[in-house]
């Protein structure tokens, strides 16, 4: 009952903050944002075979993260760590929890990235737009 609860608190968070977007996309967008986290690599496959069946037809639009990737580029670089596609990808999915969860836990083998994730990717990379967006730095 916890994660109907927090699908709907993310559905109605949406709604709030798009309220001419379609209600299915953001319904498909809730759903995906609550519970794709918690799945494994080969669980994935099957968990959007489900969606799609669930919401034929129902196209999610891209979120546009540049600023957000050029942040994190730039974050990267001066602490002196490779920008990878794949931790982009895992800092965008950081900072995708951090806006629905409460609280989260960060779990991983060791020397992952984990902690750079979330010092010098999602941390330092927040700083950064902060400076973008008002022109101060860091």
């Amino acid at each position: 009952m916890r994660a109907v609860m927090a699908v709907l608190r993310a559905a109605g968070n949406l709604k709030r903050r798009f309220p001419s977007e379609d209600e299915f996309v953001q319904m498909l967008r809730s759903i995906i944002d609550v519970n794709l986290c918690k799945f494994l690599s080969h669980d994935v496959p099957l968990f959007q075979g489900i969606i799609r069946e669930l919401f034929p037809g129902v196209v999610l639009p891209e979120p546009d993260y540049k600023l957000m990737k050029t942040a994190i580029v730039d974050a990267c670089s001066v602490m002196n760590i490779q920008p990878t596609e794949y931790f982009i990808l895992k800092t965008t999915q950081l900072y995708e929890m951090i806006v629905v969860r409460h609280g989260l836990m960060i779990v991983g083998l060791s020397f992952s990235g984990k902690t750079e994730s979330y010092r010098s990717g999602w941390h330092k990379a927040m700083n950064y737009i902060l400076m973008y967006l008002v022109g101060s730095s860091p």
